[in-house]
């Protein structure tokens, strides 16, 4: 004739829709969007955590969300590189049209297809009318994006106090340093695993020994 623990299941944030409040702007139920339909949690059956909440904004504030400027910009940063190596590994197509006859407007047409159609792999060619040549410029290597990728990432990992990832890897340190510094990052997890503990004592054990 006890009540106990059967199940807590996780309700995503992406499933959340709204959030029902009374007239003190206080949460008193979640709508949760199933894809199928839409279901109401009164409070008492869901504990909420919320990290970092401000006023009536129950979704809280990710404690990634300063990592996420770095994280796109090194996201960035490797698209432009393969982006940048591609072009100067195939190269840029020159088509070079005889001067001692006069070019047609069909002639553009025709260069600007083949340039543009041109690929760099073990099967590529191209036909030219006779006169016309054809070379393949190559540009010279840009700036290397390694060090800013590296930048970002230790700046990602300070945001999770977990800068002994980098330690030995970067200049930024060596493994030497590295016990100390998983001090930092064992007290930070400690600190918002105690959150979440005080979180299910007070919204779901209390209703058990009440």
């Amino acid at each position: 004739g006890l009540w106990q623990i059967r199940k807590m299941a996780v309700r995503t944030a992406r499933s959340v829709d709204s959030f029902g409040k009374n007239v003190h702007d206080e949460m008193t139920a979640v709508v949760q969007n199933t894809s199928t339909a839409y279901v109401t949690i009164p409070v008492p059956k869901i504990v909420w955590h919320v990290f970092q909440p401000e006023g009536s904004n129950f979704f809280g504030r990710s404690m990634f969300r300063s990592a996420y400027g770095h994280w796109y910009m090194k996201t960035q940063l490797y698209r432009l590189d393969v982006i940048a190596q591609e072009r100067a590994g195939i190269g840029v197509p020159i088509i070079v049209m005889p001067e001692n006859r006069e070019i047609t407007a069909d002639d553009v047409t025709r260069a600007k297809d083949i340039g543009r159609n041109y690929r760099g792999h073990e099967k590529a060619y191209a036909v030219l009318p006779a006169g016309w040549q054809l070379r393949v410029e190559y540009g010279q290597q840009g700036r290397d994006p390694m060090p800013t990728i590296e930048h970002h990432d230790e700046m990602i990992a300070r945001n999770s106090l977990a800068t002994f990832l980098n330690l030995g890897m970067t200049r930024s340190g060596s493994r030497a340093l590295a016990s100390s510094s998983t001090d930092f990052f064992l007290m930070g997890v400690h600190a918002i695993a105690e959150d979440i503990a005080s979180v299910v004592k007070a919204q779901f054990l209390r209703q058990l020994t009440r």
